[in-house]
Formats: C-alpha cells, structure tokens, sequence
C-alpha cells in the first residue's frame, strides 16, 4: 500500500495515491477513511473535513467508488465492548451516545460502488430514534441512503447506470441498530430515483455476510429497511441480493419486517432477485404489519416489467406477527407483475394472527403471475385466526388473460395449524375473475398435519370462485390434478382429506380436478357423529346459474383413503353434486396399495383410472402410488409416516 492518508496528512497531498491499483475504487483503510466517504457521494475523490481532495492513482476515466483494504472494528479500543470509551460511540460529540451516523442523506444519497474485497466491519453500533436531531430516526444503517448515480457520474456497464456494495462482512455489536424508520444493519433506504431516458439503472448487492440484531419503528430489515421508487416513470430499475449468507434478528414495532429488507413499494418497473442466499433470521413484528423471513412487503407493485424473482434460497426462520406472516414474504399486491417463488428451502416457524404462509402469507396480484415451484417446506405454520398453509397462507387469483397461479412441485414436510381456513399447501385459495385466467395446481406433496377448526383440509382448507355472468363461466381455467396428501387432518367442521370447503359460482367448469390422492387420516373434533367431514372433501356448494353444468366432469380419477369405509368422500353436499366412483373415490389403505399399475379393480372399485405412469409410480403392492418429480419417486410410506425418496 503506498500511503495511509490521515488529517494531518494535508501538506504533500497530491503526493497521496488513494488508488494504488488504479481500478477506479478509493482505498478504505481506517474507521476515518469510512467515515470522510460522507463527504464525496459519488466516490470521484477521497475529501477529508476539511475539504482537501485526494485522488491520485485514480484511471484517467475517475474513480467511481470506494473499496475496503482492511478489516474495521468499532471497537477502537479493543476491549472487547462498544461503549463510550470507543471513538465513534458518540460521534455527535454531544453526549446522546447515538453511535455511527449513516452515511447518505435523502438529500444526498451515496452514489457510487463499495468493494469489500471479504474484509469485515465489525461492532456497528446504530441507536438513532425518533428524538434524533441529526437523522430524526430515519433511514438508518451503515449506509443512511443508497440511490442511483445521476447525469453528472454515470456509472456504464452495457447501457445501464450501475452500482453494488459486495465482497463484504458486517457485524453489529450486541446492542445493534435502532431506529424509527427505514432501518437496516447496510441501508436504511434504497430511493431509485427516476430518468427520463430508458437506460435501466441497477444496484446489486452481492457476497454481503451480516451478522446483526435491528429493530425499527417502520420498515426494519435485517439488510435494507426500505426501497422506494419516487418518480413514475418506466426506466427498467433492478435490484440483487445474492450469495450472501446471514444471521439476523429484526424486531419491528409499528410497520412492516424483514429478515433482509421491510418494505418495497413500486410504482413502476421494478425487477428485484434475491438469489443463492443462505439465511437464518428471527423476524418479530408487534404491530399487524406484514413479516416476512425476507421481504415484510411487497406494496403498489403496478406496471410491465415489475418482477420480484426469489430462487434458491435456505432459509431458517423464526418469524411473528401481529398482523401477517410468510417465510419469504409477508405480504404482496399489485398489478401486471410477476411473482417467483422456486427452489427455496424454509424451514422453523412461521406465526401470524391471520394469513399465515410457509413462503408467503397474502398475495393479490391480478394481470400477472404468481409462480411457486420446486419449494420444500420443512417450516411449521401458525394463525390464530383465519388462513393458514404450508405454502399460502391467503391467496387470490385475479387476472386479465394467460396463465395467473403456477403452482407445482412444492413438498410441504411442515404441519400447520389455524383458526378458519387451515390447509397444508393453502389456508384460502380464492378466484374472482371476469376474464380468461388459468390456474395450476400440480404434482405438490403435503405430509404435515393440518389442525384447524373450520374448513382444514389436507391441501386447501378454503377454495373459492366467485364469478357474476355466463362470461366468467367461459374463460376460467382451473387445474387441480396430480397432488398427493398424508398427515392428519383435523377440524370442528368442514373438514376434508383434501380440502375442507369448496365452493363455486359459475365460474369453474373449464378445467380438471383430477388424479389426486388423499393418504390422510380424517377426523371431526367437534360434535360427535357430525357429516361435516369427508375423506376427500369436507363441504362442497355448487352455484351454476348459467350454463348447468355437471360438476362430474370437472371432478375425475381421485381417491383417498376411507378408515374402516365408513366415511364419505363428501361431508355435505349443497347443490346438484352427482358422486361417482369415476369422480371420487373412498378406499382401505391395503387396496390403496395393492395396484401396481393403473385402471386396476378392488374390493371398493376401479383405482387410479387412466393415471399417467411418467406422473405416477406404483412400485409393489405393499406400496402406495409415489409421485415423479425431476427424476426422484416421492412415496408415502404410513408404517413409519415419512415420505421416502426413491432415484428412478
């Protein structure tokens, strides 16, 4: 390293080479170095408080950021303790003991990159409330407020203005950040402001390892408490959090949490993807906010090109809430955007007073896509109200043509457990609808126990469409087929081995539900000898004042088990709902079994009619049937009550 700049160092300083590998990133080497970044946004030049500049070595295009060369502690002291005996403990230098001030203002948010090169910052201390004369308790992190380069320093890569903050550690100390609004450990608020040309403008954040406890008023997470994008306009804008691994606990007061940021809002335009991370985050709201073990939420997403992608994650989660719960996201709405949910892994707890969801507790999106694929759910499922599942807690299909709710090859190990509406993938799938929209529900596998009191079912506790015309009837798509349940199901009525409740009003007819198979044990815990349970559904109403169709046809090939063939596939019947063995059909598990092939005859009638043997497996005939999913045969097996996986 050529030289370390101090403030004494003004005399020979364009002597001063601050980029010693002239890559364009100013050379961080003290808690005093970090802290002058304040006075040069941009990162064109190291500038001390007294103005002198610094930018020898910088290429002949300028520098452009700023990168770590060594670790840094706030513990200056190095006895172990962030206190007053530390430099920065007190930085206001009026006894308020607030700790670090953030750097970037909304008026002069950073703009430029920061390279950690895996170097650590260690024993961050934040604790900047409402009463705060220098920030009033809002946007609080290392970094106060990240925007986008303007005009004046455009930062290029293939077109787009770009930044990131990566290669990075950061640790608080045990008494962490604290802030009123917008509080995360690295940013307190990410603000995309707006352009008037259509170049797109990222920031990514990347290898960024925290290890943090934060706590905010609204919008806390346990990296970014909030993004914002302030202008309307449609200038592509993305956001990356990936391959990062982190350890957070974040309580939040009155609003929105997150294990890695509280809240986004977008009007326009938005792409976010977090991706590859690995995370264990304790995410606690004390208010009816929305909490999520990644994002608390997603609000006013509207717009083409807004997309929220979240894609092969870990996470362990404990998250609480007062109001909404889900394991990756607590809530979600908007318009014309997408929603991707594949290959993640959750596991913990996730609890909420209502819409409780193993990755995501309530989402309304209508004209997009809510993709959920490939997901395994080990995580259990609270609500101590309404809607709870290993998947959705709440989740609505609204749409204005094309495919709206994908919705496949998601194994839920996780039990759940709710007031009204309980299911193992979705507590209250509902559908309103006026235009062509297709649902999909395919090859998913719920083997946790799902209690409940009204409607609990071992898939969907709650399914409902609501349509108000003849027009509805001819443009809904609905596919329920091909998904297998085991576990116990329990509930005090409207209780099914694969949904609890189902109702439909003119709007379901064009579409299947079909080849599905309930292994579940269910049981009525209410009044004894109640009809408000059956082994497939527990209550059905059929509403047709349209077309007259026959609810048989969309209702073909299933089965579940009967214990001692005295239950029925449907509890209660209300409306025209003609019940045949080709539709429905109860069965002892030895026949369940015995087939080893399909459309083959038993005691209690023909099984698995025209079933897909590249969809299903029949192994012997001491086996059940096991669904193919990417090449593994997931089979049931009720001796020991696991789901064993078998390599085709």
């Amino acid at each position: 390293m050529a030289s370390v700049v101090s403030a004494a160092s003004v005399a020979g300083q364009n002597d001063v080479i601050v980029d010693s590998d002239h890559d364009g990133l100013i050379e961080i080497q003290s808690l005093e170095h970090l802290d002058w970044i304040r006075n040069n946004m941009l990162g064109t030049a190291l500038v001390d408080f007294s103005g002198n500049r610094y930018e020898k070595g910088c290429p002949l295009s300028g520098c452009y950021g700023y990168e770590l060369v060594s670790d840094l502690s706030f513990d200056t002291n190095g006895d172990g303790v962030i206190s007053s005996a530390d430099q920065y403990y007190d930085y206001d230098g009026d006894g308020s003991n607030n700790g670090w001030l953030p750097i970037g203002t909304k008026e002069n948010g950073f703009r430029a990159s920061f390279e950690g090169n895996g170097h650590r910052i260690s024993g961050v201390y934040i604790h900047r409330l409402q009463d705060d004369i220098e920030t009033q308790g809002e946007n609080i992190g290392l970094f106060g407020v990240v925007t986008i380069p303007d005009d004046s320093n455009e930062i290029l890569i293939e077109g787009a203005r770009t930044q990131s903050i990566q290669n990075i550690e950061v640790y608080t100390d045990g008494q962490g950040v604290k802030g009123h609004r917008n509080v995360g450990t690295l940013i307190g608020e990410i603000d995309f402001k707006g352009f008037l040309d259509w170049r797109s403008v990222h920031i990514h954040l990347d290898q960024v390892h925290i290890i943090a406890a934060v706590t905010g008023e609204e919008n806390t997470g346990g990296v970014v408490g909030s993004i914002v994008i302030n202008t309307y306009e449609f200038t592509p804008k993305v956001f990356t959090y990936s391959n990062s691994n982190m350890d957070v606990s974040v309580i939040g007061k009155t609003g929105n949490v997150g294990g890695i940021i509280g809240k986004v809002r977008d009007d326009s335009a938005l792409s976010i993807s977090i991706n590859n991370n690995k995370v264990a985050a304790a995410v606690n709201n004390l208010s009816v906010g929305a909490s999520g073990g990644f994002i608390g939420l997603l609000g006013d997403f509207e717009g083409e090109d807004g997309t929220v992608d979240i894609e092969k994650n870990q996470l362990e989660v404990n998250v609480r809430s007062m109001g909404v719960a889900g394991g990756i996201v607590g809530e979600m709405g908007g318009t014309s955007t997408y929603l991707i949910l594949n290959d993640n892994v959750v596991s913990g707890v996730v609890t909420g007073r209502k819409h409780s969801g193993g990755l995501l507790g309530s989402d309304n999106v209508s004209e997009g896509l809510v993709a959920v694929r490939g997901n395994r759910v080990f995580a259990d499922t609270f609500a101590r109200k309404d809607c709870a599942g290993g998947i959705f807690g709440k989740h609505i299909v609204q749409g204005f043509g094309g495919l709206h709710s994908d919705i496949r090859e998601n194994i839920i190990y996780g039990s759940v457990f709710g007031g009204a509406a309980t299911g193992g993938m979705a507590g209250c799938f509902n559908i309103f609808d006026e235009y062509t929209t297709e649902s999909v529900i395919e090859k998913n596998i719920s083997v946790g126990n799902v209690i409940g009191k009204g409607d609990a079912g071992g898939l969907i506790g709650s399914f409902g469409s609501f349509g108000s015309s003849a027009f509805d009837l001819a443009n809904t798509y609905t596919f329920i087929r091909n998904n297998l349940v085991a576990g116990k199901i329990r509930g005090a009525e409207n209780v099914g081995g694969v949904v609890g409740q189902f109702f439909n009003k003119n709007i379901l007819p064009f579409g299947y539900f079909s080849n599905n198979l309930s292994l579940g044990v269910v049981k009525h815990q209410g009044v004894s000898g109640s009809n408000e349970v059956g082994g497939f559904l527990g209550l059905i109403t059929w509403r047709d004042e349209y077309l007259d169709y026959d609810p048989a046809g969309f209702f073909s090939g299933n089965y579940h088990f009967n214990q001692r063939e005295g239950l029925p596939s449907i509890g209660v019947v209300d409306g025209s709902f003609p019940i045949t063995e080709e539709s429905i059909l109860g069965a002892r598990y030895v026949e369940l079994k015995y087939p080893q092939s399909p459309n083959s005859m038993s005691h209690a009638g023909l099984l698995y009619e025209d079933w897909d043997e590249d969809i299903w497996s029949f192994g012997s005939s001491d086996q059940f049937p096991g669904l193919i999913i990417e090449g593994v045969i997931y089979r049931y097996n009720k001796s020991t009550n696991v789901l064993e996986e078998e390599a085709m």
